[in-house]
This record gives structure tokens, sequence and C-alpha cells, in this order.
């Protein structure tokens, strides 16, 4: 089983025990560390759902509302009530339950995260063969002048607003990018506190949901954006959180 059917069916059913993944999961410990996690994540999401509680007095509110609508029914018809339809004298503590059902049910699915799809999996393992293939370019820390990111950028067909939060970044590295098929793209480096941050702009198809990255050496993830994809990765201890908050905000495509 490749990876990327073996992540369809471990987001899909983390605890799917067919035997072929079972096996998939048995060869590879960082299988089995994704499949541990996706198990938590639904073990945390079914306590949740179980600890939501039924407000007190609903059920009675919803048998007082039942009742009022049935009586201002049958004095407004003039069918005897032999001939009224069987339904209207079904037990008002049903649709009090069913009420109750749905209201659980439909915070229940609130709680429920995106999953990734398969095209988003695909996507991102792209991306990690791309980071692997690229580091040894961006090994260097010396910084480079920001005419040569503004190249790479205008190429791409992006742009990105200068301030002095842009001009206070450190790059390294920065170079055009046709990940995932994408016509533009651009793939710069910032010097991180531990080490290289890639921040990658693609404008393939925004993924689904927000990716995290899956990778032994790398932290990151996918932030999908109106007209394309933003990557932020770094060393695995590496805070990201400011690099992705600065590049949405200051990312402007001119395609």
């Amino acid at each position: 089983m490749d990876d990327l059917e073996f992540r369809t069916r471990a987001y899909s059913n983390p605890r799917d025990d067919r035997a072929d993944f079972i096996s998939a999961i048995a060869t590879d410990p960082s299988r089995q560390k994704l499949v541990a996690e996706l198990r938590a994540l639904d073990d945390e999401l079914l306590a949740s759902v179980s600890a939501i509680r039924v407000p007190d007095g609903l059920r009675q509110r919803l048998l007082e509302q039942t009742h009022g609508e049935a009586s201002r029914s049958n004095t407004v018809s003039d069918i005897p009530a032999a001939n009224q339809p069987w339904w209207r004298f079904r037990s008002r503590g049903a649709y009090a339950l069913a009420a109750s059902m749905v209201i659980t049910a439909g915070l229940g699915l609130s709680l429920l995260p995106n999953r990734p799809s398969a095209q988003d999996l695909e996507f991102h393992d792209q991306l990690v063969e791309h980071l692997y293939s690229e580091a040894p370019s961006f090994s260097n820390s010396d910084a480079i002048a920001w005419e040569q990111v503004e190249r790479v950028l205008t190429d791409a067909g992006a742009s990105l607003v200068m301030d002095d939060a842009t001009r206070a970044l450190h790059m390294t590295f920065a170079n055009y990018c046709g990940l995932g098929g994408a016509q533009h793209g651009a793939h710069l480096v910032a010097r991180g506190e531990h080490g290289p941050v890639s921040i990658i702009f693609v404008d393939n198809t925004p993924v689904s949901t927000r990716v995290n990255l899956k990778d032994e050496r790398f932290q990151g993830r996918i932030i999908p954006l109106s007209q394309g994809n933003i990557a932020v990765i770094g060393e695995k201890n590496e805070s990201l959180d400011y690099y992705e908050q600065l590049m949405v905000s200051h990312l402007h495509w001119s395609i």
C-alpha cells in the first residue's frame, strides 16, 4: 500500500481493521504514529459529544410547543377526531426525544474536524518531496538582496506588501516553484531561530482545509487562500505562527 492510499484511509477511518491496513501500519513507525494521533482525536471527539448535556427544561418546552400547535390545529379543523391522521396523536415525548437527538447530533457534527481530501494529501506529499530536493540549496544563511526576492515573486505572479515587518525578514533563498503542477509559484526561505523557514506560494487549487505537515524532520502547515496555497515550514522546534500571519496578511496575487 503506497503512502497516498494509506493516508487517505487513515484519515477517513483510523480504526480500519482490514488486514492490508493493519499490515501497512505494522511496517512503518511513522504510520503507527499517525494512526495513534488520529485515534486519539476520535476518542477526544467522542468524549466531547458524550459530555454534551441537553438543557434543563428543553423537553418540557418542546412538549408544550407541540401541544399548543396541535390544539390550535384541532380548534381550526372541523374534521372529527376519529378521522384525524394517526400521526397527530403520536406521543409528544417522541418529538422531544427526536429534537434532543438532533441537537446533540448537530453539536457533535460541529466538533468534527475537517479532514484532508485525497488531493490535499497528494499535494502534501509533493510538498515534502519538493522540500527535501530543495533543502541543499538553502543551507546558506547569508542574506540575499530584496530585489532578488521581488524578482522571483513577480515571475510567480505575486507580491508582498513592503513594510518594516517584511523588510525585517532575513531572506536567504528565493526561487521560482512549479510545485503541484502550478503555473506560478515561489519558494522563499527566511532565517529562523532554529534553522531555515520555507515560505512557499503556489497558485494551484486551494486545499480543502488547513493541512499539517507530517514529517520526521519538519513541521509546518498548508494554508488555503482564495487563489492558491501558502505553506510555512520549519524545523520541529521553530515557531511558525508569526511567519504565517505575516505572509497571509501581506501576500497579493497579481495574476
